[in-house]
């Protein structure tokens, strides 16, 4: 709740009317069809790493 609903609710505003529920414009839904390549991703990022650290190292 921001300053202006909280102003009103001390003025006397009633609760269901200060605190309304904004209307669902979009919902995200996971792609369960890219979960195991996205499973990959850390392991990859992690061995790129290893290979780019270890001349340095």
């Amino acid at each position: 709740m921001g300053a202006a609903g909280l102003a009103w609710q001390a003025t006397g505003g009633a609760l269901d009317d200060v605190c309304t529920t904004p209307p669902v414009v979009q919902a995200v839904v996971p792609e369960t069809s890219r979960r195991q390549r996205l499973r990959a991703r850390p392991d990859q990022f992690t061995s790129l790493c290893r290979a780019l650290l270890a001349p340095h190292a």
